[in-house]
């Protein structure tokens, strides 16, 4: 059921929250991160980065609405978020 929820560009939503909660219980690392942790994001400074990005998903005709779903965010650092939206 939660992917259905997750139909939202709210990244307020409280299944985000949960979803970056667990990530943080699970000591996951960023998105394309090896040494910093969804944690150590999450107390200091994260940037939300679509994993499709933005552009691509524009191009094949998606709305707004459709393209910044919450299923499509994940927590990097500002480092790879830069270099991520060159492509």
């Amino acid at each position: 059921m939660l992917p259905q929820l997750m139909d939202t560009s709210s990244a307020q939503s409280p299944y985000f929250l949960a979803y970056k909660a667990a990530q943080a219980k699970l000591a996951d690392k960023g998105f394309l991160s090896r040494d910093i942790s969804v944690l150590d994001l999450l107390l200091n400074r994260t940037d939300v980065h679509h994993v499709y990005p933005r552009n691509y998903l524009k191009k094949q005709g998606l709305s707004r609405g459709r393209y910044n779903q919450i299923a499509n965010f994940v927590l990097t650092q500002s480092e790879i978020k830069g270099w991520f939206d060159t492509l």
